[in-house]
């Protein structure tokens, strides 16, 4: 190999690193998160049973709604249900509960002492900080818990759901701290909902540094970004145990308190809406799908309503409540995904495609190709290990992007210049056949 070859890999090289490593190629970034964990989930079975989750839902799913005594009544009328469920699950030592609800409506306007058992129990549990209450903000107004429901719990007690969403739609990370206030003087900083109940279980207090590290305690949080936790879902179906909200009201009305006790205790619980069409999010996880109610925790006193969940159905948006059950698990085992920092990046790509423009240009084609599919193979299989051992992402599809690039603008290289002597003949060549002739 000449010196010219050499200073054509180099070339090569870097341009095939600064093409697919610049910030332009977000979504490529993005789609390649996406695919580690549609790969991890299908090639590399999470190890972890349910039983290990530091979280649980309490879901209103649809089952809720169909059945006595919530069906055909609005769901602003079902607090007294929401009363006896959260005195059974702060009874059974749940860590904290997080309501992934904006309860903005109340009836209690209209019929007086109706929220009143409600009421009593969320100030028993905001008083000792075992309560949390959600709100949202997207335009200029909050959407906020009414005001007497405020009131009870205080605004300590509130904190925001709000999610990041990525340019194509995609919620890979949500925000760790939110500023409140956009006026002078300066905005004041929150946690946001998913940090405070992790905050709240470790018993620590969450903290943004001026240098923009985030900390639980003495811990400093992964991060996927500047006050962004990248969100880890553990794909395998029951990963999060989700319990219907109409089987634990039941199970509270017969006094089940052994079933709270083994279910919920030491746990972090969160109530919110799975349903089919409301606050139905595409996050990462949207390759790496199950049909809907696989591996379900025991019931304690409603059967599984027949004819209600489709087996064959796969959907690529999940609720809003499991992506915080999500980030909050992450937070609790410090498992969040992490990128692999810039200059690694950088050196990850320009290595990549150096391998490949060398192989072209100094190995014959057919090698040549065998050694591309090599790399590409060793590229996903190192992306992947380590995705799932150390939930570091490394660019996945950027670099096969760039080691194709490379291997055609090397091929084109090899055409042009270092095989043009094999097919253009000689000057003495010529001047034999011309002789001859």
């Amino acid at each position: 190999m000449t010196r010219r070859d050499l200073a054509a890999v180099v070339g090569i090289a870097v341009a095939a690193a600064l093409l697919f490593g610049n910030d332009r190629v977000g979504r490529l970034d993005g789609l390649g998160i996406d695919t580690l964990f549609w790969l991890r989930h299908e090639l590399v079975p999470a190890a972890r049973p349910s039983a290990d989750a530091p979280v649980a839902v309490i879901a209103i799913d649809e089952e809720t709604y169909r059945r006595p005594p919530f069906k055909d009544t609005p769901q602003v009328m079902w607090t007294p249900q929401q009363a006896k469920v959260l005195d059974a699950v702060l009874d059974a030592g749940a860590n904290v509960v997080g309501f992934d609800i904006v309860y903005s409506t109340s009836v209690e306007s209209y019929i007086r002492g109706y929220e009143r058992d409600f009421l009593r129990s969320l100030q028993r549990g905001a008083s000792d900080g075992r309560v949390l209450l959600s709100k949202a903000q997207h335009q200029e107004q909050p959407i906020e818990p009414f005001r007497g429901l405020q009131i009870v719990v205080g605004v300590d007690n509130v904190r925001d759901v709000n999610l990041l969403e990525d340019p194509d739609g995609v919620v890979r990370r949500v925000p760790l701290f939110l500023d409140v206030r956009a006026s002078d003087p300066p905005a004041a900083r929150e946690p946001t909902f998913a940090l405070e109940l992790a905050a709240r279980a470790l018993h620590v207090k969450p903290v943004r540094e001026a240098d923009e590290t985030v900390r639980l305690g003495a811990a400093p949080v992964r991060t996927a970004d500047v006050n962004a936790l990248g969100v880890n879902f553990d794909t395998r179906p029951g990963a999060v145990p989700a319990y219907s909200f109409a089987d634990m009201v039941a199970c509270a009305e017969a006094g089940k308190a052994e079933y709270f006790r083994e279910h919920f205790a030491g746990r972090v619980v969160l109530i919110g809406t799975t349903l089919d069409v409301e606050d139905r999010q595409l996050t990462s996880e949207r390759f790496a799908t199950n049909p809907e109610g696989l591996n379900a925790p025991e019931r304690c006193m409603v059967p599984v309503m027949a004819g209600l969940t489709r087996a064959d159905l796969r959907r690529d948006t999940i609720p809003g409540v499991f992506i915080h059950a999500a980030a909050v698990a992450n937070l609790l085992r410090g498992d969040s995904w992490v990128p692999v920092p810039l200059p690694g990046r950088a050196a990850l790509l320009l290595a990549l495609a150096s391998a490949t423009s060398l192989t072209v240009i100094s190995l014959p084609l057919f090698w040549a190709r065998v050694a591309r599919i090599a790399l590409v193979a060793a590229w996903v299989a190192g992306c992947i290990a380590a995705f799932a051992e150390t939930a570091v992402v490394l660019p996945l599809l950027n670099g096969v992007a760039a080691m194709l690039a490379a291997f055609g603008a090397s091929l084109a290289y090899r055409f042009g210049v270092t095989d043009r002597k094999w097919r253009k003949p000689s000057r003495s060549t010529c001047r034999r056949q011309r002789s001859s002739a």
